[in-house]
């Protein structure tokens, strides 16, 4: 017996193993191929622990931290490799210029990277590297000496443009080129200042300006595309997004961008790439930003995703309530209100801003969009006409007044009607509107004398107006 539990004891011995940093290092190696980083930094770190000259561990560690967007920890790791364990580690010149181009130190990455090229001019990564320091000269852009004039100016110029004082900013933003000749954003504030105004020539040029002497600027990459999509030029704007769909930006703000036009646009899968992104690594956006991540993320089947992010948006700008991606102002919704909603945005100090952001399903919203941007100077009658009888019909104060005149007012384009003399349709409508719907008691003399017509006149819309009615009581 006693034989038999001396045996069984000597089976039961756990056989021991030792656990030590190249232990951890290949459990650390295993999660990070299984894309399990976060497992993957406690391995290495436990590594680290066990053999903190461990040049194998020190680098995993690194790489591992920047996948995880912790620059500053990968970078520090990485220096003292440099400084400490292997000074011959060339590559590391790469590494950390990379995850200084990250954190968007263009000065500290260009010095890294200029440091690689000299160092291993024909390394491992002297391909990345180039292309690296292509995309600093790109991205870098605002990296000028002196700096403190430029930004008061750029601030200046950038209020003018959120009030919708597009005279002041281009203003201001021309003597912002004429002092620094190479500041590419001031450049496309310029064209969007021009565009805002409807003078869509003169935008295109200042765009055509920055993409000639700094090819492939992002942002006068992304405003040209937005420029392309409300000319309705089609190829155009197809053979643009095939083109900015194979670019790949360092910077948060540079992605934002890129995302948020490509929602506008309605290139929804590319949109949701970059937006998503960001929404990942903790990015603190403002309302747009979760204004076009809730479309895109709508429009690619992630519904909780975009009710999540279209809270954000409410809590940002409540006035957006009822233009979520599911709801009213979906293609779905009357075609009048959209109008409507369009006409109350353009008495707004930021109209321009928001409406450009708005994107449309017919071509007469297009129109009424246009009309906002370029401050009331397109060319578009039909619109011009149908706020001027909207502004009219506003000093009477009614709301569901002014909305019913745009539901009369694409009846009134379906049938082809002469749209003339904006005082004779809103007097008739007013008069009809405050006789049938409000059941007043009111005489065509009183209308009339409101609105400064003759009866004569008055009685001739009213009839017209009737008549447009009597043919058409279906919903538009």
């Amino acid at each position: 017996m006693r034989n038999q539990i001396e045996n069984r004891h000597e089976q039961s011995k756990v056989v021991p193993f030792l656990q030590d940093s190249h232990y951890f290092y290949e459990r650390g190696l295993k999660a990070y191929r299984e894309r399990n980083l976060s497992v993957a930094v406690k391995m290495f770190e436990r590594a680290l622990h066990l053999n903190n000259r461990d040049e194998d561990v020190l680098l995993q560690l690194a790489m591992t931290y920047t996948e995880l967007s912790e620059y500053e920890k990968s970078n520090k790791l990485l220096q003292y490799i440099l400084d400490e364990i292997n000074p011959h580690f060339v590559a590391g010149y790469y590494f950390i210029a990379n995850n200084y181009a990250h954190l968007g130190l263009f000065q500290e990455a260009y010095k890294y990277a200029l440091t690689y090229e000299q160092e291993d001019e024909e390394g491992e990564f002297q391909d990345e590297n180039d292309e690296l320091l292509e995309m600093l000269a790109i991205e870098g852009e605002e990296a000028i000496t002196d700096q403190d004039d430029l930004i008061v100016k750029q601030e200046v110029a950038k209020s003018y443009l959120e009030k919708g004082q597009f005279q002041e900013a281009i203003s201001e933003l021309q003597e912002l080129i004429h002092q620094y000749p190479e500041f590419w954003s001031a450049f496309n504030n310029l064209a969007l200042a021009h565009f805002y105004l409807g003078e869509v020539e003169e935008a295109s040029r200042y765009l055509s300006l920055v993409l000639e002497r700094n090819p492939g600027n992002l942002h006068a990459l992304c405003n040209l595309l937005v420029f392309y999509f409300y000319e309705r030029k089609d190829e155009d704007v197809e053979q643009l997004v095939r083109k900015l769909s194979n670019i790949h930006p360092i910077l948060a703000e540079h992605r934002y961008k890129l995302g948020a036009t490509f929602s506008l646009v309605g290139h929804y899968d590319e949109a949701f790439k970059w937006l998503y992104h960001l929404y990942r690594t903790g990015f603190q956006g403002d309302d747009t930003f979760y204004y076009w991540l809730s479309y895109s993320a709508y429009h690619t089947g992630h519904i909780e995703l975009a009710e999540k992010c279209w809270e954000k948006v409410l809590v940002f700008n409540p006035e957006k309530a009822g233009a979520e991606p599911w709801g009213p102002s979906s293609s779905s919704k009357e075609l009048y209100k959209q109008l409507y909603e369009i006409y109350t945005t353009s008495k707004r100090k930021d109209a321009k801003e928001i409406i450009s952001t708005r994107t449309f399903h017919t071509p007469i919203e297009k129109e009424a969009i246009e009309f906002v941007l370029s401050g009331g100077k397109s060319q578009t009658s039909t619109i011009s006409f149908a706020f001027r009888v909207a502004d009219l019909l506003q000093n009477e104060r009614n709301e569901e007044e002014v909305i019913g005149w745009f539901y009369i007012l694409l009846l009134a384009v379906n049938r082809e009607f002469k749209l003339q003399n904006p005082e004779g349709w809103a007097a008739a409508y007013h008069y009809l509107y405050v006789k049938e719907e409000l059941g007043a008691n009111v005489t065509k003399t009183s209308i009339a004398h409101s609105f400064q017509l003759s009866v004569q006149t008055l009685s001739k819309y009213v009839k017209k107006m009737e008549e447009l009615l009597s043919i058409n009581d279906e919903n538009v």
